[in-house]
């Protein structure tokens, strides 16, 4: 089973728990142009070229302006990010690089932290999983530090967690034990801190193992610029499990409150602002209902007054919130540059934004003019000029018209990155939304000068 790359930001490790970060960073490299070819039916229609490609024992048939780096024959992939991508192989994980070539043979059991695209080598390493252990590959594959760890997560600073017997501590880059297992839980060093867990409540601890801010926080608090969101006051249930309560606020690096913690949730600071909300409720799902929304900067200032049903993050300028059930656009002034009109909206990227309305997704720019028509059961960013679409259970690209550069022909599609975006065929969902089966490739990008 491959589980989906996630975008979300500030969610604490722990055993099930991977840190994520929404860093998305595009390189267009040259792209060696290889297509392997084994058997071709051609139909030739005004619309579409059918390629048929054979692998092992089976056929994929694909249509449209499809052009194939990569052949489908792997059991689980995620996109390239310098030069490299990993690759299930039956059980076990390698890595390739752009002509399909193994640069990695498969053998690990797993590789930490592939929700990440910007690398998947962290100062030049990457946690692996062999035999339940976990230890430490280099970019040839040489195991560095010995699989020896119950669990282990990447290098942030020169350190790395690890889990020994249940509990977590750091090592340096030559597997050496700087910080003695002994917390419950912790996160990546940042800005010289790194979170931690005593007894179910959450400090930091700086690079020799001190306690700087005494643990005491009700979630894992991340610093942007200085300041990160804390939760305290919450109620828990017999198996420390936050069911509710508590209120938000904000602290400095020396572990002082520069806000109190008097919103019910916030969202993370993005352009300087944060999304704040007063006067809701919070339910053991993170669920929150009622009160009203506004803006903070990071002086605990209301710059737009709490006033909205709900708010997201600023991206280039404008933010998306929703009054009376319906969705639209703000300045950091609190204006509307966009009225509210739709069903949902989302943030924008590239000059576009995906809205909903009547069920179905399309796109707008950045002056609420509708660019492409709400068609699609899904949109995604934009990213190298083509947006991932689902419409009828089947995944393809538009471009920037709502033009179908490739055909909705994948069971599942990732976006672009270094010119190339892993595509499922065969493969399907279960009743709880997680993908399996089917066989992935690797898709060129038609729009980028030289694929062509």
């Amino acid at each position: 089973m491959l589980n989906m790359p996630r975008t979300d930001r500030g969610v604490f490790r722990n055993i099930s728990c991977l840190f994520y970060c929404e860093i998305w960073r595009i390189k267009i490299n040259g792209v060696i142009n290889m297509i392997r070819k084994l058997s071709v039916i051609a139909a030739v229609t005004a619309l579409a070229v059918i390629i048929t490609f054979n692998y092992g024992n089976s056929k994929t048939a694909v249509s449209g302006n499809v052009i194939w780096q990569i052949e489908p024959r792997f059991d689980g992939v995620y996109n390239f990010s310098e030069g490299m991508a990993p690759v299930l192989a039956g059980d076990k994980w390698g890595f390739i690089n752009k002509q399909g070539e193994y640069v990695i043979e498969p053998q690990f059991d797993e590789i930490r932290d592939l929700s990440y695209i910007d690398t998947y080598f962290y100062e030049g390493l990457a946690a692996v999983n062999i035999g339940e252990k976990w230890g430490f590959i280099n970019r040839k594959g040489k195991i560095v530090i010995q699989a020896r760890f119950d669990n282990a997560f990447n290098f942030s600073e020169g350190l790395a967690a690890v889990n020994i017997g249940g509990k977590w501590g750091f090592i340096n880059r030559q597997g050496k034990i700087i910080i003695k297992p002994f917390f419950e839980e912790v996160c990546d060093f940042f800005e010289g801190l790194a979170p931690v867990s005593i007894g179910g409540k959450y400090g930091f601890i700086n690079k020799e193992g001190v306690i700087i801010i005494k643990p005491q926080f009700d979630n894992t608090p991340l610093f942007y610029k200085g300041l990160a969101s804390v939760r305290a006051g919450s109620s828990r249930d017999e198996y420390k499990i936050i069911t509710g309560g508590g209120k938000w606020g904000f602290i400095n690096t020396k572990g002082d409150y520069v806000i109190e913690p008097r919103f019910t949730w916030v969202h993370d600071f993005s352009e300087d602002l944060a999304a704040v909300n007063m006067g809701g409720s919070c339910d053991e799902f993170k669920r929150i209902t009622g009160g009203k929304w506004g803006f903070i900067n990071q002086k605990a200032e209301y710059v737009i007054e709490s006033q909205f049903d709900w708010a997201i993050e600023f991206k280039q300028g404008l933010a998306p919130v929703s009054t009376g059930g319906k969705w639209g656009y703000i300045n950091k002034k609190g204006e509307y540059v966009i009225e509210a009109q739709f069903d949902w909206a989302g943030t924008f990227r590239e000059g576009l934004a995906p809205v909903e309305i009547a069920g179905k997704a399309g796109l707008i720019n950045q002056e609420g003019k509708i660019i492409i028509k709400p068609q699609f059961d899904r949109v995604e960013d934009f990213y190298e000029g083509l947006s991932a679409v689902i419409i009828g259970g089947k995944w393809g690209y538009i471009n920037k018209k709502g033009e179908y550069v490739i055909e909705p022909q994948f069971d599942w599609a990732f976006k672009f990155y270094e010119g190339l975006a892993a595509v499922n065929i065969g493969g399907s969902c279960d009743q709880y939304g997680r993908f399996s089966g089917g066989k992935w490739g690797f898709l060129k990008n038609p729009v980028i000068r030289g694929n062509e």
